[in-house]
């Protein structure tokens, strides 16, 4: 019974300090502020023409160059660049 209690204490100490040092690094990683993402998301600008179209691709005359996202919606192109 002794052995047993001993190994429950050495586990609970154990645990105790893994938890403990655990914290001590999330502390860390906010001090220094630690982030993946950019500070800011890049904005795309959208363009709706007075084009007519039936496809996407007849909006790509209409679109400055350099727009990704070209769309033919319900007869109307839209850019977004």
């Amino acid at each position: 019974m002794e052995r047993m209690s001993l190994k429950l204490v050495f586990l609970f100490s154990l645990t105790v300090i893994v938890f403990c040092s655990s914290l001590g690094d999330a502390r860390e990683m906010v001090k220094e502020e630690v982030n993946c993402l950019p500070p800011v998301a890049p904005i795309m600008d959208s363009y709706e023409t007075n084009a007519s179209c039936r496809r996407d691709n007849e909006c790509i005359k209409y679109c400055p160059k350099g727009c990704k996202i070209v769309n033919c919606n319900f007869g109307t192109c839209f850019c977004e660049c």
